[in-house]
């Protein structure tokens, strides 16, 4: 028997009692559902992470997905959000120039994170969130899966 205690897409508690399997649903207040949409944020950065090239555009999709849904938890629309992201952009810049800025004091033999050849998983450290959230409740789901 295999147990999953994760946030899922909507659909999968339908695709898995399709299958003859059993999915049970659990509502979560707000406080555990941002929670758990963190969570599904770090899960689906390390599966970018560690995607091959040709994994890494749907695990991209993953995460804009989640993004999304955060989003909507905090009640701002995928063009408002499109907006700040186009000011950000033009008071800032994008990333498309490829380049690092490495400073600091005594960087002197320090080296720079530019000079490594790949990046590693947890790099940079994640930030643990500590804010509240008071919007309705949502779903999350609960499998147990039998074969």
């Amino acid at each position: 028997m295999i147990i999953y205690n994760k946030l899922v897409r909507d659909k999968i508690p339908q695709i898995i009692e399709s299958s003859e399997k059993q999915a049970e649903i659990r509502v979560l207040d707000d406080t555990k559902y941002i929670k758990m949409l963190n969570i599904k944020l770090q899960e689906e950065l390390d599966e970018f992470l560690e995607a091959g090239e040709d994994e890494q555009i749907t695990e991209l999709a993953d995460l804009v997905e989640v993004v999304y849904a955060i989003l909507a938890h905090k009640g701002i629309s995928n063009e408002e959000f499109e907006r700040i992201r186009q000011e950000k952009k033009e008071k800032r810049g994008g990333f498309s120039r490829e380049a690092v800025v490495c400073w600091g004091e005594r960087l002197t033999g320090v080296g720079c994170m530019a000079d490594n050849t790949g990046l590693k998983r947890g790099y940079p450290p994640s930030r643990n969130s500590t804010s509240s959230y008071t919007k309705g409740a949502v779903v999350i789901a609960l499998f147990v899966l039998s074969y």
